[in-house]
């Protein structure tokens, strides 16, 4: 099991899915995390903190920072008027990428109504963009698009480090409840479902109950109890 923890210590996305896949398919086999520290189970949680440069991703970077020029150049052809209920989609998708690239920060702030995560919202939106860049530069359609399927895949590795955690949750209670908290909420939602798959663990009861002490977010607090009862069944 150590060796599957090594290889999510790579600084490429593409491998880390990779990894974590395997790791997913490992730990159906066998939860024994002899010899772990919180320093390698902390790599599991990465998709939950992609947005941090240490440690990062070279390719998410570099990605997110193609499409961030690209919608600067075109930012004529690309800017729409403001939606009542989302805001201006163009302003949101430049904060939320560049706030990551410029201050490792996960950033929804210009979004009025997420109707999805961050992530989801902004790979529409690329997707968007790249339809009308296409008639006027095919590169810059094709770096819209790799921006909209790289979120994805980061959306996607989230479900699966949300199973890894249904699996093996439990022996890692210390390092959640240190870190579940710098999580941004949608993120430290998955945690917190995660967890009612050890129902009549105390350790995971005393887990919940402290989430719910500690947190500001009332529909977290709503979340936490839901899973709290499943756990208490």
């Amino acid at each position: 099991m150590k060796d599957a923890f090594e290889q999510l210590k790579t600084i490429y996305f593409t491998d880390y899915l990779k990894a974590l896949e395997e790791l997913r398919s490992a730990l159906d086999q066998d939860q024994d995390l002899e010899g772990l520290n919180d320093g390698d189970l902390f790599y599991l949680l990465r998709p939950y903190c992609w947005f941090l440069h240490d440690p990062g991703f070279q390719d998410i970077y570099d990605i997110c920072n193609e499409a961030v020029e690209v919608y600067q150049k075109y930012q004529k052809d690309l800017m729409e008027k403001s939606d009542e209920l989302i805001g201006n989609e163009f302003v949101a998708v430049n904060t939320f990428l560049i706030s990551y690239l410029d201050h490792e920060r996960y950033d929804t702030s210009e979004w009025k109504i997420l109707f999805a995560s961050a992530e989801v919202a902004t790979a529409t939106t690329a997707d968007k963009y790249a339809q009308k860049l296409k008639a006027i530069d095919k590169a810059a359609a094709e770096s819209s698009l790799k921006l909209a399927a790289l979120l994805r895949s980061i959306e996607g590795s989230k479900h699966v480090a949300y199973c890894c955690l249904r699996a093996m949750g439990d022996q890692c209670l210390g390092l959640l409840q240190t870190l579940i908290h710098k999580f941004p909420s949608d993120n430290q939602n998955y945690i917190l479902h995660a967890l009612d798959a050890f129902p009549g663990n105390q350790e995971v009861v005393d887990f919940y109950t402290d989430f719910i002490a500690q947190t500001r977010q009332e529909y977290l607090k709503e979340e936490a109890e839901k899973y709290l009862k499943q756990v208490l069944i």
